[in-house]
């Protein structure tokens, strides 16, 4: 989904606000959608609250200036539970053919959207809605309508081992998690939400479940099964901050009508709007705090060094580019240098992801080659690779390997990011022994 909403926008050219205006407009759709549910569901004043809530709010509003999965999956999971709502008060099951549009895009946008049928079922059996209204014809159609939309993605994986797939599910359980990391999974909603929101979360969702009205049942229903999902994987392995973001949503459908019949109320939220607008206050304040959290800026300077460097080798008609990580590869590509001659670690019999599946680097045998990574900077004061270097991994697949060389980039006089560079001859490829 987001290598087609950056196709779709290409006719404004390649440019940051090109490329992330995607985002913000969906972030718009949201906002518009969560107030008419809202609006629906409780009244007038409700539905503005939440929509100052949405805007506010770390969980949402960092999602509005980058273009990852995110942004989309929330768009279609909010317009998963505007089209619940018409289904329920209209009682019209023409609506699950929406359900199933939002199913199947959110789905080619982030896999957890398959769940948006589950809340609408839970949703329709809580309120004891006739069995035809949830389990007829039109439900059957909204479910072939969503995996018509999903079908490409799930052509891909019949035709590439099932990579994503494996990489989404089974793989991630296999990832080792400390109990340190499975704690921060239950300390990462204090961060997306705010502190003293998170506190309130508990008399937030007590407080539904005594209500026992219809509005606070579509609320609950769109929580807590997926939010106890995360608990539960929260218990196997660390649950990454975003992760929770659509439950996050189905929160908000509770929180603005807690919010909103009491004035204090809105104190809980002030420290969560300025922790929002941290990444602002990074453009015009050297905040070392801000700073280090930063992946906004389009790394032009990492690539500009990168393609000077490339000018300066024997062969520079005959040197690609290789990425310490999917990211560094990315971020190349994006900023600059031709994606036909960016490749990640799997030039180095690493696994690259998606670059496993694109440019193939033996393509690139004989040839020389620019390696960059890159650093932030960690809280002490040290740097922080995103790859950690092998060195002896990357001098096996080279003939020569010369470097690092390193270049410190600075903002208001803190230091953002290190890249690290190596020039590299000769590429033997991926052997046995590498």
């Amino acid at each position: 989904m987001v290598a087609w909403l950056i196709a779709l926008f290409s006719p404004l050219g390649t440019n940051p606000l090109a490329v992330r205006l995607p985002a913000i407009l969906l972030f718009a759709g949201s906002g518009w959608l969560l107030f008419d549910t809202l609006r629906r569901l409780w009244d007038e004043k409700v539905a503005r609250t939440g929509l100052i809530l949405h805007t506010l709010l770390p969980a949402y509003h960092w999602y509005s200036m980058i273009l990852l999965p995110d942004a989309p999956l929330m768009f279609f999971w909010s317009l998963g539970m505007w089209a619940t709502t018409r289904l329920l008060q209209e009682e019209r099951p023409q609506w699950w053919w929406v359900i199933g549009l939002a199913t199947g895009l959110g789905m080619d946008s982030k896999y957890p959207a398959v769940l948006i049928p589950l809340a609408a079922f839970v949703a329709c059996w809580s309120l004891n809605k006739p069995r035809k209204l949830w389990l007829g014809p039109s439900m059957w159609a909204g479910a072939a309508l969503a995996v018509a939309l999903f079908s490409p993605v799930i052509y891909w994986n019949l035709t590439h081992d099932f990579a994503s797939f494996r990489f989404q599910g089974s793989e991630r359980f296999q990832e080792a998690a400390g109990e340190g990391e499975k704690i921060a999974s239950l300390i990462y909603p204090a961060v997306m939400l705010g502190p003293l929101i998170y506190l309130a979360g508990p008399f937030v969702l007590y407080g539904a479940g005594r209500r026992r009205q219809p509005s606070a049942a579509i609320g609950l229903s769109w929580t807590l099964p997926f939010l106890g999902l995360m608990l539960w994987v929260s218990s196997q392995r660390l649950v990454n901050i975003n992760w929770p973001l659509p439950g996050y949503l189905g929160f908000l459908l509770l929180l603005a009508p807690w919010v909103a019949v009491s004035r204090w109320r809105w104190l809980l939220v002030i420290p969560s709007a300025i922790f929002s607008l941290l990444p602002y206050y990074a453009l015009v304040v050297p905040l070392a705090l801000a700073n280090r959290g930063d992946d906004v800026t389009q790394w032009r300077p990492m690539t500009v060094e990168a393609l000077r460097i490339q000018q300066a080798m024997p062969r520079p008609n005959e040197t690609f580019f290789l990425g310490y990580g999917y990211q560094c590869a990315s971020q190349l590509a994006f900023a600059g240098v031709p994606p036909e001659v960016v490749v990640s670690i799997n030039a180095l019999g690493m696994r690259g992801l998606a670059y496993d599946y694109w440019t193939p680097a033996y393509k690139f045998v004989g040839w020389d080659a620019v390696v960059v990574g890159y650093s932030r900077v960690k809280a002490n004061g040290d740097w922080h690779p995103q790859y950690k270097i092998d060195i002896n991994r990357l001098r096996g697949c080279f003939e020569r390997v010369d470097g690092p060389y390193e270049l410190v980039e600075m903002r208001g006089g803190q230091r953002l990011r290190l890249y690290s560079y190596w020039r590299a001859y000769g590429y033997k490829g991926v052997t046995p022994s590498n």
